[in-house]
C-alpha cells in the first residue's frame, strides 16, 4: 500500500458488511477510468523515477489521444509538494488529509494543448483535468 489509502481496507470491510460508506478515497483520473494508484513495487526513485514518469505519461497521453508517444512533447517533470493527499487534483465532494505530500508535476504537450499529470513520490501518475487542478508548493522534494 502506498500510503494514499490508509482507510481502503476499512472501507471495503465496512461496505461488505453494510455498516458504512466511506468518502475521502483517491481521485479518479480523467477522462479514462483507471486506478492510478496501483501497486508500484520495484518502481525506480530519483532520476530514474523522473525518467519513468516521463515515459509513462507520454505513452498514456498518446494512447488517450490516439497518437504515438513521439507526437507528445515532455515539457517538464518537476518535484513538488502537494497541499494534500489529493495530489493537487481533488474530486469535488470528497475530503482528503490536508498534509504536505511529496510528488511530481509532469507537463506534456500535444499540438498546442498542454496536459498535466500529477503523481505522488511513488505510484502511477494520473491525468488531472484543468477544472480540478490545484496549485502546488514551489519546493523541491529531492
Amino acid at each position: 500500500m502506498n500510503g494514499r489509502r490508509p482507510w481502503a481496507s476499512v472501507c471495503v470491510i465496512a461496505a461488505t458488511l453494510g455498516m458504512a460508506s466511506c468518502a475521502g478515497t483517491n481521485p479518479a483520473p480523467a477522462p479514462t477510468p483507471k486506478d492510478e494508484h496501483a501497486s508500484t513495487a520495484g518502481q525506480p526513485s530519483g532520476a530514474s523515477r523522473r525518467a519513468y514518469l516521463a515515459e509513462y505519461t507520454r505513452g498514456d497521453l498518446a494512447r488517450r489521444l490516439g497518437r504515438t508517444p513521439d507526437e507528445v512533447r515532455l515539457l517538464e517533470v518537476k518535484p513538488v509538494h502537494w497541499r494534500s493527499e489529493a495530489l493537487g487534483c481533488p474530486d469535488r465532494g470528497r475530503s482528503f488529509v490536508q498534509a504536505l505530500t511529496s510528488g511530481f508535476l509532469i507537463r506534456l504537450a500535444a499540438g498546442r494543448v498542454e496536459y498535466r499529470y500529477h503523481a505522488g513520490a511513488s505510484g502511477e501518475p494520473f491525468l488531472c483535468p484543468p477544472d480540478r487542478a490545484e496549485r502546488w508548493l514551489e519546493t523541491s522534494v529531492d
